[in-house]
Parts: C-alpha cells; sequence; structure tokens
C-alpha cells in the first residue's frame, strides 16, 4: 500500500513538471499612449504654466499557462526598465492606434492567457521616442523565454477637456 502511494505521488509531481515543461511565452505587442492634461493650470500670478505630458508604456504579450512570468530584463532599444507584471483584468485589449485610426484588438484563444506589463521607471534615463526594437527576457517556471517586438505602437490617448 505504501508503495502505491509513493507511486501516485511521483506520477503527480511528473504531471506537475510535464505541465510547467510545456508553458511558453508567444507573442508580444509595445504599446505607448501620450495622456495631456485637459485644464489649463496656472501659477499663482495667472500666468499660463505648460502642462506635462506623460507618456504611459505597456507590453501585451501572450502564454500559454496561467504561471506567472518572471521578468528579468525589458530592453526600449538599448534602455533598461523596470515594469509591474500581472494579469490582464481581460481576456482582451481593444484601442485606436494614433497614425490611422486603426483599431487594435488582442484576444487570448483558449488554452493562452494575456499579461499586462506596465514600465513603471526607466532608471533615471530617458527612453528614446523612437524604439528600433523592444525585448522581453524572464522566465516562466524553470523556461526562460526572450520576445522581441519590431516596433512599439502609439495608440490614441483618452479625451481631455
Amino acid at each position: 500500500m505504501k508503495k502505491l502511494y509513493i507511486t501516485l505521488l511521483g506520477l503527480f509531481f511528473l504531471n506537475v513538471l510535464q505541465a510547467q515543461v510545456n508553458c511558453k511565452a508567444i507573442k508580444g505587442y509595445a504599446y505607448s499612449m501620450i495622456t495631456l492634461p485637459g485644464t489649463m493650470q496656472v501659477d499663482e500670478n495667472g500666468h499660463p504654466v505648460t502642462p506635462k505630458i506623460y507618456k504611459e508604456r505597456f507590453i501585451y504579450f501572450f502564454t500559454t499557462c496561467k504561471t506567472k512570468p518572471t521578468i528579468n530584463t525589458v530592453l526600449y532599444g538599448k534602455t533598461v526598465v523596470k515594469v509591474d507584471v500581472q494579469p490582464s483584468a481581460e481576456t482582451y485589449f481593444t484601442a485606436t492606434k494614433s497614425s490611422d485610426q486603426k483599431v487594435v484588438r488582442l484576444k487570448s484563444s483558449k488554452g493562452n492567457y494575456l499579461w499586462k506589463l506596465n514600465v513603471v521607471e526607466n532608471n533615471g534615463k530617458p527612453i528614446p521616442e523612437k524604439n528600433k526594437s523592444v525585448s522581453v527576457s524572464g522566465k516562466i517556471g524553470t523556461k526562460p523565454f526572450l520576445i522581441i517586438m519590431k516596433e512599439e505602437i502609439e495608440l490614441q490617448g483618452p479625451e481631455t477637456y
């Protein structure tokens, strides 16, 4: 009986390890969105203050399992940035491109999971405006992955008044 329990336990762990081996990152997309403040700000003397432009950058990518990926390095061109990893709240993402007003849609198919990386810090260096490539390297379980995106797509920001 003890031998049966040990065999079943061994098969269970082998099955868990097999599930992690098959997990991989499939494809990624890098986006940015410019947000402008809506109301014109003034200083204490009533003079207009130049509004600060905020550029939000984020990356969506697909994996074949629910295991949270560990991100080692994210490069915008040659600039290393820090990111916050979170599962996408939805199974899809929809936005509009700034350049040609085309709609961008990402939807995870059955067996795929959508993850979002928010760029939270750039180590004090400015991120180049025109990035030739964006790359993400990390691990899912024990398996390393590398995703290279050829461009960063600029999306239309929210309407401000």
